[in-house]
């Protein structure tokens, strides 16, 4: 006897199943001028009855129009201006990229506090370097109260990962704790920070090292630093960004990575007369090559353009240019300055932490640069002419927080800049749908039978021609 073949007894069980619920009495879906509803039950009958021995997950269908994506509201609107958004979309991965010192940990953690604050996300830190973070600096990320970035600081679990295959495992069991042990319900995120990605040791680099040797398989030998390929970190990570995707989306995970960045090295010999910071901002270089660059929703480049000072001229930090290189939900290529100190000499109150990062200054400047709601700059003294707002003599710290604080101000703004969240299109759409509830009409109407004409409607119309 032939035996069948996996797609014959694939299509049997299908045709076995829909004879089943016929002989119940019970409609097989059919497409109908609905379609979206009609998918989803064709696709629910196939997921849950005849379709069981066909497919290994079960399949949601919507439409475009249906899609929803949720945000982790940014906490500043100058991070929103850079971004293009509200929000961050989530779940997804978001790559953060930067030389020495340029505060990318910082910003990593006030993203996270974030997600914390506003979804009450569970947070990890994946450190792989080593290097203790800074819980001064880390507090005036999370918070400016101080009572507020304690409680959150102490929701932040902190495990350390030297290699790549100990930090897919990390990853891998930490989620499933959270959604398998602790039954954390999917509609709550995780936020995962891997700092940095690119100081991760490969395999062949990590054999004979001390914190590998619970992976060290017979056989396996120690290779002397230096040798081996260049490409192992890239070829990882094209693997495992073709895996993490579904992982992310099944649990509902967001990870951030951070990556040092590596030297952009022309060989073309056209000299290059741009500031270093200028050609720091535009180089997205990192190890791994272009694999996380593919998966990744955002990817933003930070570059030091020089110190921030003081009224005396002191420094007292670094002023940092942040821009965009890729982003799947917004404008790529936006930049914005701001300053991330380290010292805070008699800023701190009794109630208020001084932040990690200021963006006051730069996103000031570029408002006045753009005329945007009558704002003026002179000496970095600024005035403002908005609605019930005017004002003089402002700083802007003064003028960021009228910014932040003043509903329409901050809806004005956001409207100019074209920050997306603010104003939903879609729901625009909803709300005329009215205008175009003609669009669900079968495409193909049947003919309608004319109805017969009065005797009244025939001698009226004849008495017209006449």
């Amino acid at each position: 006897m032939e035996q069948t073949s996996t797609a014959q007894q694939h299509g049997t069980t299908v045709m076995a199943a829909a004879a089943a619920q016929a002989d119940t009495g019970k409609d097989i879906p059919v497409i109908s001028t609905n379609r979206a509803t009609a998918m989803r039950k064709a696709m629910e009958y196939l997921n849950d009855g005849a379709g069981q021995s066909v497919r290994h997950r079960k399949s949601i269908f919507g439409t475009l129009g249906e899609q929803r994506k949720q945000h982790i509201p940014l906490p500043n609107i100058a991070l929103q201006y850079l971004m293009g958004m509200y929000g961050i979309v989530y779940p997804g991965m978001m790559e953060l990229i930067g030389d020495a010192d340029t505060g990318k940990s910082t910003i990593a953690i006030e993203l996270a506090g974030s997600a914390m604050l506003h979804l009450k996300a569970e947070v990890l830190l994946i450190n792989c370097e080593n290097k203790e973070v800074s819980q001064d600096r880390a507090l005036r990320a999370l918070h400016r109260n101080p009572e507020v970035a304690q409680k959150l600081i102490n929701r932040v679990g902190i495990v350390k990962a030297f290699t790549l295959p100990q930090f897919e495992d990390v990853l891998r069991d930490w989620v499933l704790t959270m959604r398998e042990v602790q039954k954390l319900p999917l509609s709550i995120p995780l936020f995962v920070i891997v700092d940095p990605w690119s100081a991760l040791m490969t395999k062949e680099e990590a054999i004979g090292e001390f914190q590998y040797l619970a992976r060290k398989e017979p056989g396996e030998k120690m290779r002397p630093t230096g040798e081996g390929t260049n490409l192992g970190h890239s070829q990882w990570a094209h693997k495992k960004g073709r895996k993490l995707p579904a992982f992310l989306d099944i649990n509902n995970v967001f990870v951030l990575l951070v990556n040092h960045q590596t030297v952009d090295i022309d060989m073309s010999g056209n000299a290059s007369y741009a500031p270093k910071y200028v050609k720091d901002a535009n180089n997205a270089n990192a190890i791994g090559g272009k694999a996380w660059k593919q998966r990744a929703l955002l990817t933003i480049v930070l570059a030091v353009r020089g110190h921030a000072l003081d009224a005396d001229k002191k420094p007292i930090g670094k002023r940092i240019i942040a821009k965009v290189h890729k982003n799947s939900y917004g404008p790529s290529y936006r930049t914005i300055m701001y300053d991330h100190l380290v010292v805070h000499d008699e800023r701190d109150k009794d109630n208020y932490l001084d932040p990690a990062l200021h963006f006051e200054s730069g996103f000031c400047q570029m408002l006045a640069e753009k005329k945007v709601a009558g704002i003026r700059v002179n000496n970095d003294v600024y005035s403002i002419d908005f609605e019930d707002l005017k004002f003089g003599a402002l700083s802007a710290a003064d003028l960021f927080r009228f910014v932040q604080e003043h509903p329409p101000l901050r809806a004005h703004v956001a409207k100019v800049l074209n920050i997306a969240g603010y104003e939903d299109i879609l729901k625009q759409l909803d709300r005329n749908a009215a205008a175009i509830a003609n669009i669900d009409a079968p495409r193909f109407p049947e003919a309608e039978t004319p109805k017969p004409k009065s005797k009244k409607a025939s001698s009226k119309k004849a008495k017209a021609k006449k």
